[in-house]
């Protein structure tokens, strides 16, 4: 038999893994270029209004939306059989 060389990872549809996390990061950076490109603005009240709110709330917020996030990544591979 051949010896088999092995690649990198592979997702479960047997597309590269990477092409699943370059995605990710694009889809992130069109929704930020949209805010800075259509409202600058409005981006620059947004951060001086969060500047005003306390770390605490701020870290929870942070957390709440991380945990939102995993569990729409969660609800998309999982739930809807997206690999």
């Amino acid at each position: 038999t051949c010896a088999r060389i092995k690649g990198p990872r592979l997702a479960n549809d047997g597309g590269p893994m990477i092409t699943h996390i370059l995605l990710a990061i694009g889809l992130v950076m069109v929704v930020e270029g949209l805010v800075f490109a259509l409202a600058p603005s409005r981006l620059e009240d947004l951060i001086k209004a969060i500047a005003e709110i306390p770390e605490d709330t701020r870290r929870a917020m942070g957390l709440g939306c991380l945990a939102i996030g995993v569990f729409l990544v969660w609800l998309a591979k999982g739930a809807f059989g997206m690999s």
